[in-house]
């Protein structure tokens, strides 16, 4: 099992609001419905002149089925509708496995 950590910013002019509906009705539906997404959690940043604005965790049964399914037509599809929510150029992926003992 591994877990996604993605942070970003929302682009200037988009409302937390308007972020909230799409990633309720569109992103999280849609990125939940892959049987290799065990998890999949979005979080509001809370404060003001924060670095980011929005953090993602995304649990998955490995690396290659994530690859996989960010390689999909539907992910692909769905980057361009987020793309017109969240600043891109912000956008910082963090990939890692949980430290057991």
């Amino acid at each position: 099992m591994i877990t996604v950590l993605m942070t970003y910013k929302l682009k200037k002019g988009v409302t937390l609001e308007e972020f909230k509906e799409y990633s309720l009705s569109k992103d999280q539906p849609m990125l939940n419905s892959f049987e290799a997404v065990k998890d999949f959690s979005v979080y509001i940043v809370e404060g003001e002149n924060n670095e980011i604005d929005v953090f993602e965790i995304i649990k998955v049964e490995s690396k290659e089925e994530f690859d996989k399914l960010s390689k999909s037509q539907k992910v692909k599809e769905n980057g361009k509708i987020w793309a017109t929510y969240c600043n891109k150029e912000s956008g910082k992926k963090f990939i890692g496995e949980k430290l057991t003992y």
